[in-house]
């Protein structure tokens, strides 16, 4: 007798399924950027096909897309890793340079700049995918003066142009009102805003002058700060996170971080970084969901929490320098939530806000409260109306909320009579 024993080869088919970006950094002259789903271990994507060999000059998020700028193109992608050109050419001609691009959850639309001497451009959106014929901003003489990043808060978008001019606008990008002219060079971070502070911040000349210009009046008025006397001396791209404005030193100063506290604002504290490896410079700072990631002229990205002197080194050897960081990812973005403004309200006197929930992220996220505010999650009245039952917390991200839990916030009103006080809410993107 013979038995006839079979064996049949099984197989599996896998499929790495890539975690979608929390942060997105552009090399430049590579055509590639750098992702990461923790801001601590990154990695490059080759985009070449879709932008060239260009350098990325804005990344932004909203909306379930991420969209940068290079050159005269724009890309778009859904999860950091794979982009797709974005036709704008309905709004800015596909010769134009296209500058900075910004998303606003408090106003719900994009922003994006084009620069075609002597023109330059603000196009907007409100899908992220159609854009509305552009603003122009006015013609200058210098032919490079675009108009790099914007920023929208309280009714009010401002847009910094590399002239080292502001202009604002209160319909949405419609028509702009320039707002200071800073004497001298031209060069800067942007403008960015909190806690009731809109910065713009301007290289001097041979540093010799650090002129910026500040408005605690709603964008109203912008007033001339020199950061020189504290030995400031040029801006990177700023960011903004728990009680600060900060950003690398690009200049001639090496191995330096500059700290500005909205409590301040006219006041800067110069960080030594470590490690200090080599003279290289900062090109570029963001902050996440209690995360400050910095890029370095010698191919590096950088992280830290709180302590701005001590920096860990968390990529190196990168194709190029990574010019611009953002954060975001549909992960990390809760539904929009309404903060009600008070007014009338008695001086010296701890006033409570409504309560929102927090709705449709994954994991958990850190809550950041400005300017003094401290923060209650899951009170069991739902309206702080009996005080906060879990207990008040610190506004410096020592809460953090999960899908579906409610927040409240609290915060003593100015002692002075008719003066506003805000705090700048920080949940996810």
């Amino acid at each position: 007798n013979a038995s006839n024993l079979g064996a049949e080869a099984q197989s599996a088919n896998w499929t790495a399924v890539l975690a979608p970006a929390s942060w997105v950094a552009g090399l430049d002259d590579t055509g590639r950027v750098a992702v990461s789903a923790d801001g601590i271990t990154w990695s490059e994507v080759d985009i070449n096909a879709v932008i060239g060999a260009s350098s990325i000059k804005s990344i932004a998020y909203g909306q379930g897309r991420w969209i940068l700028t290079a050159a005269n193109l724009v890309a778009t992608s859904t999860d950091g890793h794979n982009w797709s050109l974005m036709d704008v050419t309905a709004a800015i001609a596909s010769g134009v340079i296209k500058d900075g691009v910004h998303y606003s959850s408090e106003a719900d639309r994009w922003m994006l700049g084009g620069s075609n001497y002597p023109q330059r451009y603000v196009a907007t959106s409100t899908d992220g995918t159609t854009w509305s014929a552009p603003s122009d901003l006015d013609n200058e003489t210098d032919a490079d003066m675009a108009p790099n990043s914007f920023h929208y808060a309280r009714g009010t978008w401002a847009v910094a142009r590399y002239s080292g001019r502001v202009a604002v606008s209160t319909d949405n990008g419609v028509n702009w009102t320039y707002k200071s002219t800073v004497d001298g060079p031209v060069g800067g971070s942007g403008v960015i805003y909190a806690n009731g502070v809109w910065l713009k911040a301007t290289s001097g000349t041979g540093g010799t002058h650090n002129y910026s210009r500040m408005s605690t009046d709603g964008g109203v008025n912008w007033n001339a700060v020199d950061y020189i006397a504290s030995g400031g001396t040029q801006f990177g791209q700023a960011a903004y996170g728990n009680d600060v404005f900060g950003y690398g030193d690009p200049g001639f100063n090496y191995n330096r971080f500059v700290e500005i506290l909205t409590s301040t604002p006219t006041t800067l504290t110069i960080r030594s970084v470590s490690p200090a490896v080599g003279n290289f410079l900062y090109s570029t700072t963001a902050f996440g969901d209690g995360l400050w990631v910095m890029g370095r002229t010698n191919a590096e990205i950088r992280t830290t929490t709180t302590d701005f002197n001590n920096w860990t080194i968390r990529a190196s050897g990168l194709t190029d320098t990574a010019s611009f960081i953002a954060y975001g990812g549909l992960h990390n973005t809760p539904d929009a939530f309404t903060i009600t403004d008070q007014t009338g309200v008695a001086t010296s006197t701890a006033i409570n806000s409504n309560v929102v929930s927090i709705d449709n992220h994954v994991g958990s996220l850190k809550v950041f409260a400005g300017n003094g505010a401290q923060v209650c999650i899951n009170d069991t009245d739902s309206d702080l109306s009996n005080g906060c039952s879990t207990g008040f917390v610190a506004g410096d991200g020592t809460g953090s909320v999960s899908s579906g839990d409610t927040v409240g916030f609290q915060m003593t009103s100015s002692a002075s009579n008719s003066t506003e006080k805000v705090s700048t809410i920080q949940i996810g993107t």
